[in-house]
């Protein structure tokens, strides 16, 4: 699908090293507010922007992979989820 990013199982390891910082503080089914691995993480369309934000300063490994993806997110759709393994 367009809208969507898919992470390999041999990549998740590299992806959470970079990208937890940012992934912290998603809107939690359970009211948490803390990532979960193994379950849905939703990002509000305004925390989406904000961690766009970060990631543009930042410019952790593979960013501009995710840049536009996220731009869509933050201005296309009412942010993301991120559905665990």
């Amino acid at each position: 699908m367009s809208d969507s990013l898919i992470v390999y199982l041999d990549d998740q390891e590299r992806l959470l090293d970079a990208y937890l910082p940012y992934l912290e503080h998603p809107e939690s089914p359970d009211g948490s507010s803390s990532f979960c691995y193994y379950g849905i993480n939703y990002y509000t369309r305004e925390r989406t922007a904000q961690m766009l934000e970060q990631i543009k300063a930042d410019r952790p490994e593979e960013w501009e992979v995710l840049l536009p993806w996220l731009e869509m997110a933050a201005s296309k759709y009412n942010g993301f989820y991120f559905l665990g393994i």
